[in-house]
């Protein structure tokens, strides 16, 4: 007992050292924080738990920032001491305490390290299921600066291939279609994640993600008309995407199952006229599936 209080009255004065005026004395004194518990046997104790939850709630920028990215490092490096998902969750209390857009914009950036982190550890979908998805926790928060750099750093996990980045970010994609009244972001989001799958290194990776990115159009765009101008968007981002996907592959000679017929149109057509077919029977498929969709709302 004696030993737990003396611990805890160490916590406290490390997090009352952090309370100076003064920006580069507070970095030292939260690295003074972590490099303590980096001295503790696992698992840290309950009195570091609320240290950490103090220094992300400091009404001091600095304190906050540094502390939110010296919590990631601890839980990547050190997952005995704190395991990167057990480190979420501190990090998603602080999004929801309406941070400044700067502090959101970082502690974004900390959550999708964890991440990723997790990811390479093993499967997505029993890591995050969709009650409990980091992103869409993230989203749902509400806090300024968080959707811009959410999107980036989906787009980011997107272009360097993480593992499992797909089945993670399902439910965080169709959560974005789906949620009522920020269509602007899901066309961001979608022409974001477009972009990187196309500009992605591997082609086999980029396929699925770009896959995803077709299904989530099928529950999106069914509000007003700026929705439906937001949908074509998203419908036209995603074409340029499997556009250049198939330059690509035409390059490199891998057109898997279709490369015999894609090879066959290309020299009855030529290459540009193959690529513009292709272009208008995507377009056509999407407006065909969104008139569907309208005239099922009409009759419902």
């Amino acid at each position: 007992m004696a030993s737990a209080s003396s611990g805890a009255a160490a916590f406290s004065r490390l997090v009352d050292r952090t309370r100076v005026p003064d920006p580069t004395l507070q970095r030292h004194a939260v690295a003074a924080f972590f490099r303590h518990l980096l001295t503790l046997p696992p698992p840290l104790p309950a009195a570091a738990h609320d240290g950490i939850s103090s220094l992300l709630a400091s009404p001091h920028a600095a304190v906050a920032a540094y502390a939110c990215a010296s919590l990631a490092r601890l839980a990547v490096s050190r997952t005995d001491l704190l395991a990167p998902d057990e480190a979420l969750p501190f990090l998603i209390a602080s999004l929801s305490a309406s941070p400044s857009p700067r502090l959101a914009s970082c502690l974004v950036k900390a959550v999708a390290a964890l991440v990723s982190c997790v990811l390479r550890s093993g499967p997505a979908g029993s890591r995050f299921p969709p009650h409990n998805h980091p992103f869409v926790q993230a989203l749902a928060s509400g806090a300024d600066g968080a959707r811009a750099e959410l999107s980036r750093q989906a787009a980011r996990m997107v272009a360097e291939g993480v593992d499992g980045v797909v089945g993670f970010l399902r439910p965080f994609v169709m959560f974005a279609v789906v949620r009522k009244g920020d269509a602007a972001f899901a066309r961001d989001l979608i022409g974001a994640l477009a972009a990187a799958a196309a500009a992605a290194g591997k082609s086999d990776a980029a396929v699925p993600v770009l896959k995803l990115l077709g299904e989530s159009l099928l529950h999106f765009g069914r509000g007003d008309g700026e929705e439906g101008r937001l949908w074509l968007s998203s419908v036209e981002c995603l074409v340029d995407a499997y556009v250049i996907l198939l330059r690509k592959l035409a390059h490199a000679q891998r057109f898997f199952d279709y490369q015999n017929i894609c090879f066959r149109c290309k020299r009855t057509l030529g290459y540009a006229i193959f690529l513009k077919f292709l272009v208008f029977s995507v377009l056509f498929l999407a407006f065909s599936v969104r008139w569907s969709l309208n005239l099922s709302n009409w009759l419902d």
